[in-house]
């Protein structure tokens, strides 16, 4: 049987596919050469500095922290919640409220165990009967001791061991009236610090702000059970920013934490100039696909000026000896 010659149509067919994978070669390769004209342009940018010993990393991001989650300090029902998304908040300010009834009847209680420990610590009634008690015994026995002296035998020797019998029996009262006073005032110690711990328990009934910040999320609401620990809001700090650069591997190598460094500002509408910052990280290790190191450095923002999201060029001080920028221009 005679083959079948391929028509003209499977050869055309054939042609056009041999051209797309020819293009798509090419494509490939020139888009693997712009990748890495790109990433040496970026390293060649990274590299230069107009300032002798320090070091530009363009591009640096201001972040913010990740969020702080304020949990309740105890269980309990909460009676209010003045917070919203969005709000700001200072350091310490009113959060939410746990209802307070049952630690405020505890401190009560405390106080009222203080007030009868202080009256047991302050009378002193009984140790001052035994004394008086102890003086009367002391002179009958001196007295019968004395008869006898004149008299041999004018007092029995029996009623004079009996006088001495009550003679001891005070001191001892004395000594346990003494003992008891003195477990009274260690009582009013400890008295104390029941009402310091129920202040305490009182005092995390009600929640407030650990920083200064901006309110991401409340997870609870007015008339909602809050178990202990659970968490209540999410605040974002503000007063303390992240800026992160990315350094390659050669530059990595020469910067340290506690390095002194600075963001600096190009955007015409920012205020601040440039702020001074140190360094608080330096990845272990380079990311695969860039070959860039992550630096952190953290700077203040105590006014609030700076808004995450901006960038910069970060400059870092590599030189012990070169002298820092100062402060926001």
């Amino acid at each position: 049987m005679t083959k079948p010659h391929p028509t003209s149509k499977s050869c055309g067919i054939n042609r056009t596919a041999f051209l797309v994978l020819g293009l798509l070669l090419v494509s490939i390769g020139t888009q693997h050469s712009v990748a890495q004209t790109n990433l040496l342009s970026a390293s060649t940018e990274l590299a230069t500095s107009d300032q002798p010993g320090a070091l530009r990393l363009p591009g640096a991001i201001i972040k913010t922290p990740p969020p702080i989650k304020v949990p309740g300090l105890q269980a309990g029902l909460l009676t209010n919640v003045a917070i919203k998304e969005g709000g700001r908040v200072a350091q310490g300010q009113f959060l939410a409220q746990i209802d307070p009834t049952e630690s405020q009847l505890s401190l009560e209680q405390s106080k009222i165990d203080h007030q009868l420990a202080e009256m047991d610590a302050n009378n002193t009634t009984d140790r001052d009967y035994f004394e008086k008690s102890l003086v009367v015994a002391t002179a009958e026995v001196n007295r019968s001791i004395a008869a006898n002296n004149r008299v041999n035998n004018s007092v029995p020797i029996a009623k004079l061991e009996k006088q001495r019998l009550e003679q001891e029996r005070a001191t001892l009262q004395v000594q346990q009236a003494n003992r008891q006073l003195e477990i009274a005032k260690f009582r009013t110690r400890l008295t104390q610090s029941e009402i310091k711990t129920a202040e305490v328990d009182l005092a995390k009934t009600k929640i407030v702000a650990p920083v200064n910040g901006v309110i991401v999320n409340v997870a609870k609401q007015s008339g909602e059970w809050l178990q202990q620990s659970e968490t209540v809001c999410e605040i974002v700090s503000t007063d303390r920013l992240r800026v992160e650069g990315f350094a390659t591997i050669e530059q990595a190598a020469q910067i340290k934490t506690g390095m002194s460094a600075t963001i600096e500002f190009n955007q015409p509408w920012m205020k601040l100039k440039s702020v001074p910052g140190t360094v608080t990280f330096v990845a272990p290790s380079a990311n695969p696909l860039n070959l860039l190191v992550s630096i952190w450095v953290e700077i203040e923002n105590p006014d609030q000026a700076i808004i995450a999201g901006v960038n910069g060029d970060l400059v870092i001080q590599t030189d012990a000896s070169a002298t820092a920028n100062g402060g926001g221009q």
